[in-house]
Protein backbone atom coordinates (compact mmCIF):
# COMPACT_ATOMS: atom_id res chain seq x y z
CA UNK A 1 0.00 0.00 0.00
CA UNK A 2 2.83 1.96 1.15
CA UNK A 3 4.22 1.86 -2.56
CA UNK A 4 1.23 2.53 -4.48
CA UNK A 5 1.45 6.05 -2.47
CA UNK A 6 4.59 6.61 -2.92
CA UNK A 7 4.07 6.14 -6.80
CA UNK A 8 0.98 7.99 -7.36
CA UNK A 9 3.23 10.86 -5.83
CA UNK A 10 5.40 10.68 -7.69
CA UNK A 11 3.74 10.97 -11.26
CA UNK A 12 1.33 14.07 -9.21
CA UNK A 13 2.65 17.55 -9.71
CA UNK A 14 4.10 19.22 -6.08
CA UNK A 15 1.71 21.62 -4.48
CA UNK A 16 2.10 25.00 -4.90
CA UNK A 17 1.04 27.46 -2.64
CA UNK A 18 -1.36 29.00 -5.39
CA UNK A 19 -2.86 25.39 -5.48
CA UNK A 20 -3.80 25.30 -1.46
CA UNK A 21 -5.16 28.83 -1.42
CA UNK A 22 -7.44 27.87 -4.03
CA UNK A 23 -8.09 24.17 -2.55
CA UNK A 24 -9.05 26.02 0.96
CA UNK A 25 -10.91 29.34 -0.86
CA UNK A 26 -13.23 26.46 -1.96
CA UNK A 27 -13.59 23.86 0.35
CA UNK A 28 -16.93 24.49 1.52
CA UNK A 29 -18.29 24.17 -2.30
CA UNK A 30 -17.58 20.89 -2.07
CA UNK A 31 -14.61 20.66 -3.82
CA UNK A 32 -15.40 20.63 -7.14
CA UNK A 33 -15.18 24.12 -8.41
CA UNK A 34 -11.38 23.80 -7.17
CA UNK A 35 -10.52 20.95 -8.90
CA UNK A 36 -11.94 22.68 -12.33
CA UNK A 37 -10.16 25.58 -11.05
CA UNK A 38 -6.71 23.35 -10.63
CA UNK A 39 -7.11 22.16 -13.78
CA UNK A 40 -7.36 25.34 -15.46
CA UNK A 41 -4.47 26.62 -14.32
CA UNK A 42 -2.64 23.30 -15.13
CA UNK A 43 -3.63 23.52 -18.61
CA UNK A 44 -2.90 27.41 -19.03
CA UNK A 45 0.81 26.35 -17.25
CA UNK A 46 0.95 23.72 -19.95
CA UNK A 47 -0.13 25.54 -22.44
CA UNK A 48 2.42 28.83 -21.54
CA UNK A 49 4.83 26.16 -21.94
CA UNK A 50 4.16 25.38 -25.36
CA UNK A 51 7.18 27.93 -27.79
CA UNK A 52 5.07 28.88 -30.81
CA UNK A 53 7.66 29.45 -32.58
CA UNK A 54 9.18 25.79 -32.57
CA UNK A 55 6.08 24.03 -32.86
CA UNK A 56 5.24 26.43 -36.70
CA UNK A 57 9.31 25.26 -37.66
CA UNK A 58 8.24 21.90 -37.26
CA UNK A 59 4.89 22.00 -38.59
CA UNK A 60 6.65 23.86 -42.04
CA UNK A 61 8.97 20.97 -42.23
CA UNK A 62 6.80 18.37 -41.94
CA UNK A 63 4.46 19.84 -44.23
CA UNK A 64 7.43 20.63 -46.57
CA UNK A 65 8.58 17.22 -46.29
CA UNK A 66 4.93 15.90 -47.21
CA UNK A 67 4.76 17.68 -49.97
CA UNK A 68 8.25 16.98 -51.78
CA UNK A 69 6.82 13.23 -51.63
CA UNK A 70 3.52 13.63 -52.51
CA UNK A 71 5.35 15.97 -55.79
CA UNK A 72 7.70 12.95 -56.30
CA UNK A 73 4.65 10.41 -56.12
CA UNK A 74 2.49 12.26 -58.79
CA UNK A 75 5.85 13.09 -60.91
CA UNK A 76 6.77 9.17 -60.32
CA UNK A 77 2.75 8.44 -62.19
CA UNK A 78 2.62 10.75 -64.59
CA UNK A 79 6.07 9.52 -65.57
CA UNK A 80 4.61 5.62 -65.77
CA UNK A 81 1.23 6.67 -67.34
CA UNK A 82 3.18 8.69 -70.16
CA UNK A 83 5.28 5.44 -70.60
CA UNK A 84 2.15 3.34 -70.70
CA UNK A 85 0.76 5.44 -73.18
CA UNK A 86 3.64 5.01 -75.37
CA UNK A 87 4.47 1.74 -75.16
CA UNK A 88 1.37 0.71 -76.87
CA UNK A 89 1.95 3.01 -79.52
CA UNK A 90 5.41 1.68 -80.41
CA UNK A 91 4.31 -2.39 -79.97
CA UNK A 92 1.58 -0.80 -82.77
CA UNK A 93 4.75 0.92 -84.68
CA UNK A 94 7.25 -2.10 -84.45
CA UNK A 95 4.27 -4.21 -85.74
CA UNK A 96 3.96 -2.50 -88.85
CA UNK A 97 7.42 -2.41 -89.71
CA UNK A 98 8.15 -6.00 -89.48
CA UNK A 99 7.17 -6.42 -92.86
CA UNK A 100 9.50 -3.19 -94.30
CA UNK A 101 12.24 -3.45 -91.81
CA UNK A 102 12.38 -6.86 -89.68
CA UNK A 103 16.27 -6.22 -89.08
CA UNK A 104 15.42 -3.46 -87.22
CA UNK A 105 12.51 -4.53 -85.28
CA UNK A 106 14.56 -7.91 -84.52
CA UNK A 107 17.14 -5.56 -82.99
CA UNK A 108 14.84 -3.24 -81.03
CA UNK A 109 13.27 -6.21 -79.71
CA UNK A 110 16.55 -7.92 -78.66
CA UNK A 111 17.43 -4.67 -77.11
CA UNK A 112 14.71 -4.60 -75.07
CA UNK A 113 15.20 -8.50 -74.46
CA UNK A 114 18.59 -7.66 -73.40
CA UNK A 115 18.16 -4.08 -71.26
CA UNK A 116 15.20 -6.57 -68.77
CA UNK A 117 17.81 -8.99 -68.61
CA UNK A 118 20.63 -6.45 -67.64
CA UNK A 119 18.28 -5.19 -64.79
CA UNK A 120 17.13 -8.30 -63.17
CA UNK A 121 20.77 -9.39 -63.10
CA UNK A 122 21.62 -6.26 -61.61
CA UNK A 123 19.08 -6.34 -58.75
CA UNK A 124 19.67 -10.11 -58.03
CA UNK A 125 22.84 -9.20 -57.26
CA UNK A 126 22.63 -5.77 -56.23
CA UNK A 127 20.37 -6.97 -53.25
CA UNK A 128 22.84 -9.63 -52.35
CA UNK A 129 25.76 -7.44 -52.10
CA UNK A 130 23.58 -4.71 -50.15
CA UNK A 131 22.54 -7.85 -47.64
CA UNK A 132 26.03 -8.76 -47.76
CA UNK A 133 27.48 -4.88 -47.06
CA UNK A 134 24.44 -4.33 -44.53
CA UNK A 135 26.04 -7.24 -42.32
CA UNK A 136 29.63 -6.78 -42.82
CA UNK A 137 29.43 -2.52 -41.94
CA UNK A 138 27.05 -3.58 -38.83
CA UNK A 139 29.60 -5.55 -37.81
CA UNK A 140 32.18 -3.34 -38.37
CA UNK A 141 30.13 -0.69 -35.96
CA UNK A 142 30.32 1.70 -38.88
CA UNK A 143 27.21 3.88 -38.33
CA UNK A 144 24.00 3.51 -40.60
CA UNK A 145 24.58 0.36 -42.31
CA UNK A 146 21.04 0.27 -43.91
CA UNK A 147 21.57 3.05 -45.30
CA UNK A 148 24.96 2.38 -46.80
CA UNK A 149 23.38 -0.99 -47.90
CA UNK A 150 20.71 0.77 -50.03
CA UNK A 151 23.27 3.33 -51.68
CA UNK A 152 25.06 -0.04 -52.39
CA UNK A 153 22.32 -1.79 -54.08
CA UNK A 154 21.29 1.87 -55.93
CA UNK A 155 24.72 2.60 -57.26
CA UNK A 156 25.10 -0.87 -58.49
CA UNK A 157 23.22 -0.35 -61.40
CA UNK A 158 25.78 1.92 -62.84
CA UNK A 159 27.83 0.32 -64.86
CA UNK A 160 31.92 0.13 -64.76
CA UNK A 161 31.87 2.76 -61.55
CA UNK A 162 29.20 1.64 -59.41
CA UNK A 163 30.81 -0.22 -57.52
CA UNK A 164 33.44 2.52 -56.57
CA UNK A 165 30.71 5.15 -55.95
CA UNK A 166 28.91 2.88 -53.21
CA UNK A 167 31.58 1.93 -50.46
CA UNK A 168 33.49 5.81 -50.71
CA UNK A 169 30.69 7.05 -48.29
CA UNK A 170 30.66 4.62 -45.56
CA UNK A 171 34.65 4.46 -46.00
CA UNK A 172 35.31 8.31 -45.09
CA UNK A 173 32.25 7.58 -42.52
CA UNK A 174 34.54 4.85 -40.83
CA UNK A 175 37.20 6.54 -41.24
CA UNK A 176 35.92 9.59 -39.16
CA UNK A 177 34.05 7.77 -36.59
CA UNK A 178 35.88 4.80 -35.68
CA UNK A 179 39.40 5.40 -37.10
CA UNK A 180 41.88 3.54 -39.66
CA UNK A 181 41.41 0.37 -39.15
CA UNK A 182 37.39 0.45 -39.43
CA UNK A 183 38.30 2.19 -42.77
CA UNK A 184 41.07 -0.19 -43.54
CA UNK A 185 38.49 -2.92 -42.67
CA UNK A 186 35.72 -1.54 -44.99
CA UNK A 187 37.95 -1.51 -47.41
CA UNK A 188 39.01 -4.90 -47.42
CA UNK A 189 35.01 -5.99 -47.59
CA UNK A 190 34.37 -3.68 -50.57
CA UNK A 191 37.61 -5.79 -52.47
CA UNK A 192 36.10 -9.31 -51.03
CA UNK A 193 32.83 -8.22 -52.71
CA UNK A 194 34.61 -7.11 -56.04
CA UNK A 195 36.79 -10.33 -55.98
CA UNK A 196 33.06 -12.11 -56.15
CA UNK A 197 32.07 -10.32 -59.21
Amino acid sequence: MQSAKSGRNSVLPPRTPQGDRIASRHAGEGGHAAVRRLRTLTAGAAVSGIDAGRLVQTAQGLLAGLAGMASAVVLLVLVLYGMSLDAVAFRRTLTRLTATRPHLVTALRQFARDTCRYLVVCTLFGLVVAALDTVALALLGVPLPLLWGLLSFITNYIPNVGFLIGPAPPAVLALLDSGVATMAGMVVESQAMLARE
